[in-house]
């Protein structure tokens, strides 16, 4: 046997018997993590994917349908809605995209909101310090380098051209 091959399911029908595949045979590395279909929001399925790693509590995700709204949001939100069998539907939001996401988790629902809020947290300070912190860095060392330029200008032009391209960077 292959152990790290996602196991082969079987139904029979009518006497015949087809092998059905599961999730992770699919695509989906991440225990617990259902992808039936290629459509999600950008961000949602490496949101999942960390929160599924993190909590062992949650059973299963099944991200559910897509679809758009009239009003838009700035950034990515999930918000629990309702009660389902097992678990709970949240909504999945970014921009005029709306997805729906089932979770099947023994939590209560102030637990799984402390969760979903602490990782959301956890996932806005992730992406601010990746490029933002780069940015910051890179427009210092130009700052430095327009003030060493600046120190060393010989004509009244010169100077006055860095001190325009300076006011750019701060």
């Amino acid at each position: 046997m292959f152990p790290s091959r996602a196991p082969l399911l079987f139904a029979g029908f009518r006497g015949f018997v087809f092998p059905l595949l599961s999730a992770r045979a699919f695509g989906s590395k991440t225990p617990g993590l259902v992808l039936n279909h290629s459509t999600h929001i950008p961000c949602l399925i490496p949101f999942l994917r960390r929160l599924l790693d993190e909590q062992s509590l949650i059973k299963k995700v099944v991200p559910g349908r897509l679809s758009r709204s009239r009003s838009s949001i700035d950034r990515f939100t999930v918000r629990v809605t309702s009660d389902s069998l097992g678990g709970f539907k949240c909504l999945a939001r970014e921009g005029t995209l709306v997805q729906e996401v089932f979770f099947s988790t023994p939590l209560s629902r102030e637990e799984l909101e402390g969760i979903l809020q602490e990782k959301r947290k956890d996932n806005r300070t992730s992406r601010r310090e990746g490029k933002g912190e780069e940015r910051r860095k890179q427009k210092a060392l130009k700052r430095l380098e327009l003030e060493r330029e600046l120190r060393d200008a010989t004509s009244q032009m010169q100077r006055a051209e860095i001190r325009r391209v300076l006011a750019l960077y701060k």
